[in-house]
C-alpha cells in the first residue's frame, strides 16, 4: 500500500488524475504475481503458463484444427510470436501441425492426446496448488460472483478496445501516411 500512496502522491504533483492509480497498481501487481505463480506451477510439467494457454486455446476448439493466424488473433499476439512456441510444442508432440488444404501459406494445429493429458495435469496442479484458487474459494459466494462480473466486464472492454502494438516504426509511418 505504501507504493500506491507514493505513486499517487508523485503523479498528483504532476497535476494528473490519480483516483485510478490504486486499482491500476493492484491489477498490475496481481497480474505479475499470478503469472509468476502460474509459471512456477506449470514448470513442474516442463511448460510455461504461456505454453499452457496456447495448448488450452488449441484444445478448446472441440477437436477441430485451428489456423495459426486465428489462434494468434484470439491470443492477441502476432503469428511470429507463436512461431517458436508452436515449433517447440510440435517437437514435444503436444500439438500436431499440418498444411491448410485451403491456403498453402497457413498451418492447421491440433492438440495431441499427450497435449490434452498435459493440459489436464497442469490444470489440476493449478486447481490444487495455486494460492489464487485457495483465496478465491474462501470468498463468500457473492464476492466471487462480483469479482467474476467486474473482471469479466473489464476483460470485455479491453478486448473491444485492443490495439496490437506495432513492432516496427516503419509500420507506424506507413499508417500515418494513409
Amino acid at each position: 500500500m505504501d507504493q500506491v500512496e507514493k505513486g499517487s502522491a508523485y503523479f498528483g504533483t504532476l497535476g494528473l488524475e490519480v483516483e485510478h492509480f490504486g486499482p491500476l497498481w493492484h491489477l498490475l501487481k496481481v497480474a505479475q504475481l499470478l503469472e509468476t505463480e502460474l509459471n512456477r506451477l506449470s514448470v513442474r510439467h516442463g511448460l510455461s503458463i504461456a505454453d499452457f494457454h496456447f495448448l488450452s486455446a488449441v484444445m478448446i476448439e472441440d477437436g477441430d484444427s485451428v489456423r495459426v493466424t486465428d489462434l494468434a488473433h484470439s491470443l492477441n499476439v502476432s503469428d511470429a510470436a507463436l512461431s517458436g512456441r508452436m515449433q517447440r510444442l510440435v517437437a514435444m508432440e503436444l500439438i500436431s501441425r499440418r498444411a491448410d488444404p485451403n491456403d498453402h501459406r497457413a498451418y492447421l494445429l491440433s492438440i495431441t492426446p499427450l497435449g490434452i493429458e498435459t493440459v489436464h495435469n497442469i490444470a489440476r496442479t493449478i486447481e490444487q496448488d495455486a494460492s489464487f484458487m485457495a483465496w478465491f474459494g474462501d470468498l463468500p459466494v457473492a464476492d466471487r460472483e462480483k469479482l467474476a462480473s467486474l473482471l469479466g466486464n473489464f476483460h470485455t472492454f479491453l478486448n473491444r478496445n485492443f490495439l496490437p502494438v506495432q513492432r516496427s516504426s516503419r509500420h507506424t509511418a506507413d499508417r500515418s501516411a494513409t
